[in-house]
């Protein structure tokens, strides 16, 4: 609609232009035209006088010269002179070709006439006369009634002596002109055909010119007014262009005294999608979005995008019930999966709603308060919001807050309060937790809830998290040094673990203070590990080697999973208040509060004080960091599952690496307090310790991508050489195999490491290598290793159980890994961390302890 009434309005504004110019391009032809004829005319006038000169030269020389016979004119003729000069003239005078002829002397004289006057003719004094006296011939028309047409072509001609070649008098003829007249008349005709043609011609090009122009101008301007009021990306109307709309949708409103709504649509977690995919998926998602929205509104409603991932939407003729029904129904659509470059996503948004004329009859407050309604449903639970007054209106302040919160940490007007913890086991206090609160001048103390989301939304979040940091790390050193040993908690935004060095900016604090690795801990929200997970994760792990604790608020609420907190080194984990407040009177709250606290518990009191457990392993690696291609035994979920065992009991956990063949040994006498090295149940190996079992699977053969010699199965390995690592259960299985090859035996190279065995195989020195089916799997489908290996077939060979083991005399800590990892399975999290590597076929559905078959 409103597209074509513009449209419209710049036809007929263009159709005017043309008129105009037609109209007034006539002008300069006309005059053009005007011009032209003009010249014509006086080019044929100017062609009849040369002609009638011409005319009287010939006479002059051909007849007159001769029959003077160099007379001198100043005495007048003889009569011989006159009859010889009336011969010669006679036969011109009587066809008609010159009618009338004088003769006469420089005195004006005249000497001779064919009438036989004299007098008459042009005064001496006339100009004409005078050049024709010096040597130069005049023509000019005159009038003449008597003569055809009524005009005449009178020549002043000089004559000459033929002898002397001097001037001796002057010749007044009169020739016809109607001739030379007609002549230059149809010539003039042909010359005005030729001009209008011309001409209009011309008019007709400058016409298409015109049009052509003016048509290019049009579609120009159609398309700069279309590009000034609607985005680029999208093609939707813009900010300017929806003001527009709104406020004739309010104006129609109140003609009509009907209502209708202005709505806030922004997408949440757009960022993310930029940042992990990049910017050409957010603009594709951006496009699908619109599509969507497009689809969801009815023909009358408009949506517009405001900039970035945020959109609105006029809907006229509705109340509050048919706004909400209508956004729940394009709520489903928008929320509907997608693929993105082959990755599936489910985007969410919150809609904010403001009702005209109820909450504004302006269109700027009507999308304030529609933006603060949809912050509104940002900070809670519920996606779509209607303004209700200053409860929803308080992001509008925002920037006033703003303005007194920077003025506040000038002035050193927050205040710390400390909230203290309780050891339940004797009732003292073991620490504290920071609190800030604002001293304004004029509203009195403020709640975190009155300022703390106004610096979020800003850069003020830091100096003021700086700010808490300093001033209670000072009152930790001023308690401590009377003897009160309390830890300090201090609250920290997903902002402040974002942002580029917050570290930089904490340790410089713990040398001011010299406070003790241990004493300060950072309380961190589940927010914090979605928004930024590698700057997060990167501060905290700087931090950590510095002896600061994190600990996990609010844990429950948010988006967190034991799969999304692996690799978080936590000290402390406070279960939220929702689960806690009604502990006494709901089941459910109990159980999941005495599991948290019970799974914690169940922990060997020497690791709950270091406050992480130790594995040991035969590969060197890094918590989070992927399975290399160089052959380790170990990989990528094993570390993750760890991870998430750790969540579960609330501790640490720390992985060295060791021998293999060591490995239980340093297990049995304490050094470490278990194995994650992929070690298969056996048992034999129950002798020297219990097994937590949490995997199934077998040998695999692994060959040369291409498989160039047809490995299929141990038989195909007779007569070839076979790499393998050595003391392994893949070893005593290619042993006991000989027996089948009989005449040509396998040759066997055992290794001290896998990694020597499968450099044997990748140089082409060994045929195949026999490895653990986890292992195998993983190296024949990670993009750096897949180059090189392949599974010779989906054989296993002897598949037996895969577990953590643990010293003989550590029940307690192998029953609480047990239960953890129960905890795990149960969550999901195991079924989600073998997916992502690829190895559900090994998943159990319950952990065993000391699950060997004996053979």
């Amino acid at each position: 609609m409103w597209g074509r009434g513009g449209g419209r309005r710049a036809a007929r504004s263009s159709s005017r232009l043309f008129a105009t110019y037609l109209l007034v391009s006539l002008l300069p032809l006309g005059a053009l035209a005007t011009l032209l004829l003009n010249g014509g005319r006086v080019d044929a006038t100017k062609q009849g006088q040369d002609q009638g000169m011409a005319q009287a030269a010939v006479i002059a020389e051909m007849a007159v010269a001769p029959a003077l016979d160099d007379a001198d004119l100043t005495r007048g003729l003889t009569e011989d002179e006159r009859e010889s000069l009336a011969k010669a003239t006679d036969l011109a005078l009587y066809h008609g070709s010159v009618l009338r002829m004088r003769l006469r002397n420089f005195a004006g004289q005249v000497v001779y006439s064919d009438d036989g006057s004299t007098s008459g003719g042009v005064p001496v004094s006339d100009p004409a006369f005078q050049s024709a006296s010096v040597g130069s011939a005049k023509a000019s028309l005159v009038a003449d009634d008597s003569a055809a047409g009524g005009v005449i072509i009178r020549v002043l001609q000089p004559v000459f002596a033929r002898a002397s070649g001097e001037g001796v008098g002057v010749l007044e003829l009169y020739l016809p002109y109607d001739k030379i007249a007609t002549r230059v008349h149809e010539q003039m005709r042909v010359t005005y055909w030729r001009l209008g043609v011309g001409l209009g011609v011309l008019y007709l090009a400058l016409g298409l010119i015109s049009w052509s122009t003016t048509r290019s101008l049009r579609k120009y301007a159609a398309r700069q007014e279309h590009e000034a009021l609607h985005d680029g990306l999208t093609g939707l109307p813009n900010r300017e262009a929806f003001r527009q709309r709104a406020a004739a949708a309010l104006a129609a409103g109140r003609r009509d005294e009907s209502g209708g709504a202005v709505v806030v649509v922004d997408l949440n977690r757009f960022k993310e999608v930029n940042d992990t995919l990049g910017h050409h998926a957010g603009d594709e998602l951006l496009r699908v979005i619109t599509a969507r929205l497009r689809s969801g509104l009815r023909p009358q409603d408009t949506v517009a995008r405001l900039g970035g991932d945020e959109f609105a939407l006029i809907l006229p003729g509705l109340g509050a019930d048919g706004v909400r029904d209508l956004l729940e129904a394009l709520r489903a659509v928008l929320t509907s999966e997608m693929v993105l470059d082959g990755v599936p996503l489910a985007i969410e948004a919150s809609f904010g709603i403001a009702l005209y004329p109820q909450h504004g009859d302006d269109v700027e407050v009507l999308l304030r308060h529609a933006d603060a309604a949809m912050y509104q449903g940002k900070r809670g639970t519920a996606d779509i919001v209607v303004y209700a007054g200053q409860r929803t209106a308080q992001p509008t302040q925002w920037l006033v807050v703003q303005a007194e919160l920077r003025h506040a940490l000038e002035r050193d007007e927050l205040v710390l309060f400390y909230q203290p913890k309780v050891r339940l086991s004797d009732g003292a206090i073991c620490g504290v937790e920071a609190l800030v609160r604002w001293q304004h001048p004029e509203r009195g103390l403020l709640p975190p809830a009155a300022f703390l989301p106004a610096a979020e939304q800003s850069g003020l979040i830091e100096p003021l998290t700086a700010w808490v940091l300093r001033r209670a790390l000072a009152d930790q050193a001023a308690w401590m040094s009377v003897g009160r040993d309390w830890t300090v908690s201090v609250n920290v935004s997903a902002r402040n673990l974002s942002a580029a060095d917050f570290a930089g900016m904490v340790e410089p604090l713990l040398d001011e203070f010299g406070t003790v690795p241990g004493r300060l801990i950072l309380e961190i929200t589940e927010t914090a590990m979605v928004e930024d997970a590698d700057a997060a994760m990167a501060a905290i792990h700087r931090l950590v080697g510095r002896g600061v604790g994190f600990s996990l608020d609010d844990f429950g609420t948010g988006y967190t999973s034991l799969a999304r907190l692996r690799g978080v080194p936590l000290v402390e984990l406070k279960i939220d208040r929702t689960f806690v407040a009604t502990v006494l009177d709901e089941p459910e709250n109990q159980a999941i509060v005495q599991l948290d606290q019970a799974l914690h518990d169940s922990l060997p009191q020497a690791v709950r004080d270091r406050g992480a457990i130790r594995f040991v392993t035969d590969a060197s690696y890094a918590p989070m960091e992927s399975f290399a291609a160089d052959g380790r035994t170990i990989i990528g979920f094993e570390p993750d599952l760890a991870d998430a065992i750790g969540k579960v009991l609330g501790v640490r956990v720390e992985i060295v690496t060791g021998s293999f063949q060591t490995a239980l040994d340093k297990v049995a006498d304490g050094t470490y307090d278990g194995v994650l090295s992929a070690m298969t149940d056996t048992v034999d190996r129950e002798k020297k310790a219990d097994f937590v079992d949490y995997f199934a699977a077998g040998s695999s053969i692994i060959v040369q991508r291409g498989n160039p010699r047809g490995v299929v199965d141990l038989a195909s390995l007779c007569g070839q050489v076979v790499a393998i690592e050595k003391g392994t259960s893949q070893a005593d299985l290619l042993h006991r195999s000989q027996s089948a090859c009989k005449a040509e035996p396998m040759k066997i190279n055992e290794y001290k490491t896998n990694a020597d065995a499968l450099l044997q195989l990748r140089t082409g020195r060994a045929v195949a290598v026999l490895n653990d089916f986890p292992a195998a799997a993983f190296l024949t489908t990670d993009n750096r290793s897949a180059n090189y290996f392949q599974l010779a077939s989906a054989l296993q060979y002897e598949p037996g159980l895969f577990g953590i083991p643990f010293a003989k005399n550590n029940s307690q800590l192998r029953d609480a890994v047990k239960g953890a990892l129960d905890r795990v399975i149960s969550s999901g999290a195991y079924a989600d961390l073998l997916e992502r590597w690829s190895l559900k076929s090994g998943a159990v559905t319950s952990v065993s302890i000391n699950g060997a078959v004996a053979g």
